[in-house]
């Protein structure tokens, strides 16, 4: 997957430490396969950089850096590559951070990952979790848009039915951004339901 693992790891810790979102980007750019869900003729996703990824999470610059969700980019680019053990620790390091990223677009991308890549019951129980939990802001608002997904890319008929029904809930959350994100996600589900009836 990357031809130099060093030159990847010296890039982005450059970009963090001088908060350069562009030459965040560049360095994604050099590695990823760009085969999301499909399988990857290359090789599998490369342990040592994961490994640096993952360890990113716990580094307050990371967190706050505007841009952050370039690097976390790599994981729906590079998905199918994901080895099963890797997901299962990035899934935990999702939830475990999810909170801590101030980058709204960071946000983005962690819902993201939830609820159209994963899109199983542990992914669920994490945006369950959050529902209930004190977040606010950017972390709150998305969080209509992962049942919303996960909802629409399950093929699991009872996970699909507990997430709609979070969304029902949102759709009279007390912030009428959660409301109106919950309405969008559940005509989405609608429409999703009615072109497949005709």
């Amino acid at each position: 997957m990357a031809k130099n693992v060093q030159s990847f790891k010296d890039a982005v810790m450059s970009s963090v430490t001088n908060a350069d979102p562009q030459k965040l980007k560049d360095a994604v750019d050099s590695i990823a396969s760009y085969c999301y869900k499909d399988p990857c003729s290359s090789d599998k996703f490369d342990e040592t950089i994961f490994s640096f990824i993952l360890e990113l999470f716990a580094n307050e610059k990371f967190l706050t850096m505007e841009g952050a969700y370039s690097l976390l980019l790599i994981f729906e680019y590079d998905w199918a590559s994901l080895a099963l053990n890797q997901k299962q620790r990035l899934r935990t390091a999702i939830e475990r951070t999810y909170c801590r990223f101030t980058d709204w677009m960071s946000c983005f991308v962690l819902t993201e990952l939830l609820g159209e890549y994963y899109s199983d019951e542990a992914a669920f129980e994490i945006l369950f979790k959050l529902k209930n939990s004190p977040v606010t802001g950017a972390h709150r608002t998305l969080l209509p848009m992962g049942f919303g997904q996960l909802a629409r890319n399950t093929k699991d008929a009872a996970l699909k039915g507990k997430s709609i029904s979070e969304l029902t809930k949102l759709a009279h959350d007390s912030s009428d951004e959660v409301q109106k994100e919950a309405r969008e996600a559940l005509d989405k589900i609608a429409a999703v339901v009615s072109e497949s009836r005709n």
